[in-house]
């Protein structure tokens, strides 16, 4: 995705659904498929011109990454995982992850999947699915 530098030099405010909670992440591919993710387990998704939301919960998510407009994957408080294959948002957590609290999220290529965050006595925590 290329970007075009702003003839005015400024950053016009688009606010997404509900925006007055928090909002923690953002990723799209293009200007027309964009993505945000913030508190109570808000996501939002701008198509150009509207914003729609859906929630997924009461955790709050923080990271968002995604290799195409049907694999996208959130992660967010209490180990809360959630992957989106172009229709719907599912649910993926495990027992493992309760006890974490998820930041960050990337897969690769052939889909598999890493979450960072930090556990529950603060330590660093790295997972693989």
């Amino acid at each position: 995705m290329a970007c075009a530098a702003n003839p005015n030099d400024t950053w016009p405010i688009l606010l997404p659904v509900n925006a007055r909670r928090d909002l923690r992440g953002s990723w799209g591919t293009s200007d027309t498929n964009l993505w945000t993710i913030g508190a109570n387990g808000r996501i939002a998704r701008y198509n150009g011109n509207d914003w729609s939301a859906t929630d997924q919960g009461a955790n709050a998510l923080s990271g968002i990454w995604g290799s195409s407009a049907n694999d996208i994957w959130v992660v967010g408080a209490n180990g809360f995982v959630y992957h989106y294959n172009g229709t719907t948002w599912q649910p993926t957590s495990s027992q493992t992850l309760t006890n974490h609290d998820l930041t960050g999220v990337w897969s690769d290529s052939k889909g598999i999947v890493w979450a960072v965050g930090n556990s529950s006595v603060g330590a660093g925590t790295i997972f693989k699915y």
